[in-house]
């Protein structure tokens, strides 16, 4: 225990100072509250930054596509207390809806589910602009789910990370939820697509509901995260837990929990595509972005 102002105590009852002359316990906390800081000043960041996006996709878009922002519920919010007032609550998800201007409702369009890639990310304009506007050529409508664990929705938001668990649903349930909301759209076409993560959420999509989707595409797909999250390139121990392993999904790096993580690859649960599937189905191997 500290004895005086810049003075501490080891193990063995001796006493030390900082070179500074502060109390090294009080240097400690203030670094850890530092840190602290810039990580929710970091959340803040993103939560402008994303504001910003929001205001280029409605810009840049605006000459062939209306843009909405939507919110829905998905899983249940994870909660490290599970007796909190919040536990068991569904979470409040984010999205968008692209729908062509000029779109002949009549002839009852098709809905692409497309979801972004990457591990804590979101849809950027900068990343995703020419992608959606391609998408929107043939007359498609477009659901893009910001599933949770993204940036630019705070830190809460960010935390609720479910690699290959929670966020499967988030991503269903945006195209039920657009299904729902416009009825002009032709349910009986729908494809789903992504890269990287999102081509993994692809693939466990079409997997766990196979009669939602007529078409699918998965771009370099995450369908292995067993081997992804282990990889030795980040060390001897893989990547860190926070990566893929967040507290709110597995809780542990792949190489403390390899089983969970086998769980949750697509490619170990191949059995799972047994049954109905969509006409068209396109997987593009290569390393995941």
């Amino acid at each position: 225990m500290p004895t005086d102002l810049g003075e501490s105590t080891d193990e063995d009852g001796a006493h030390f100072k900082s070179p500074l002359g502060a109390d090294v316990d009080d240097i400690d906390l203030r670094i850890q509250a530092f840190e602290t800081a810039l990580v929710e000043q970091k959340h803040q960041n993103e939560l402008i930054i994303k504001r910003i996006d929001d205001l280029l996709w409605m810009q840049a878009l605006e000459d062939v596509s209306t843009v909405s922002k939507i919110k829905y519920t998905g899983p249940a919010r994870f909660e490290e207390n599970d007796t909190a007032q919040a536990a068991g609550t569904e979470l409040t998800v984010y999205g968008y809806v692209f729908i062509q201007k000029h779109i002949d409702k009549k002839v009852k369009p098709p809905l692409l589910v497309f979801m972004h890639g990457g591990v804590h990310s979101n849809l950027k304009g900068t990343e995703y602009m020419a992608v959606v506007r391609e998408l929107m050529d043939p007359r498609y409508v477009i659901v893009a789910p910001d599933y949770r664990g993204g940036t630019g929705y705070g830190s809460d938001y960010y935390n609720q990370l479910d690699y290959g668990g929670a966020d499967i649903d988030d991503v269903y349930r945006s195209g039920e939820l657009v299904l729902d909301r416009y009825d002009f759209i032709d349910s009986s076409r729908v494809g789903i697509l992504g890269w990287s993560q999102g081509g993994g959420l692809t693939l466990w999509n079409i997997s766990n509901y196979p009669d939602a989707y007529q078409a699918a595409y998965a771009g370099v797909p995450v369908s292995n995260l067993a081997l992804r999250a282990g990889t030795k390139a980040q060390g001897s121990r893989g990547y860190l837990a926070d990566d893929y392993g967040a507290p709110s999904g597995i809780g542990k790096p792949a190489y403390d929990n390899v089983k969970e993580y086998v769980k949750r690859s697509p490619v170990y649960n191949a059995e799972n595509l047994c049954g109905p599937q969509p006409a068209f189905l396109a997987l593009l191997s290569g390393p995941p972005i």
